[in-house]
């Protein structure tokens, strides 16, 4: 028997709403964006719950720095690519991994961005790290600076 790659069962197809593919929010997203929100869409996995399609693991999605590199996406493109999809309404984080501890960020496909461009809209960024804080290692502000030599 001959696989057939739009099986739904097997995993390989990804849907997409065109509501989303019309949406000016969509449109405005630059390619290396729309190929990342690609990427989290085939992360997903659903599950038919009274009629509906459920993301049954949305809140988990991990999609690692790395991970883009070997994807051919640099660190740059992939970091600006996550802001406009979470400014746009496209995903949220649920929880900021710390890279230096190899823990990763996991994500939320949002439907924000039907709301996009009108008074309903929620906005959300993602938080800025400071390379520098006082409170780590022996910098200004720090309690041990200058070290006693």
């Amino acid at each position: 028997m001959r696989h057939n790659p739009f099986n739904t069962r097997s995993g390989n197809t990804v849907a997409v709403e065109k509501k989303l593919l019309k949406s000016p929010a969509y449109r405005r997203l630059s390619g290396t964006a729309k190929t990342v929100l690609t990427d989290f869409m085939m992360k997903k996995r659903v599950k038919k719950h009274n009629a509906r399609w459920e993301i049954i693991n949305n809140g988990e999605i991990q999609y690692t720095y790395t991970e883009a590199e070997q994807n051919g996406i640099s660190r740059r493109a992939f970091s600006r690519a996550i802001d406009a999809l979470i400014e746009s309404g496209f995903l949220d984080i649920t929880e900021t991994g710390a890279g230096v501890c190899r823990l990763p960020t996991k994500y939320a496909i949002s439907d924000r961005w039907k709301n996009w461009g009108s008074d309903s809209f929620v906005t959300r960024s993602r938080s800025k790290r400071r390379r520098w804080k006082a409170t780590h290692g022996f910098q200004k502000g720090h309690p041990y600076y200058p070290p006693n030599v």
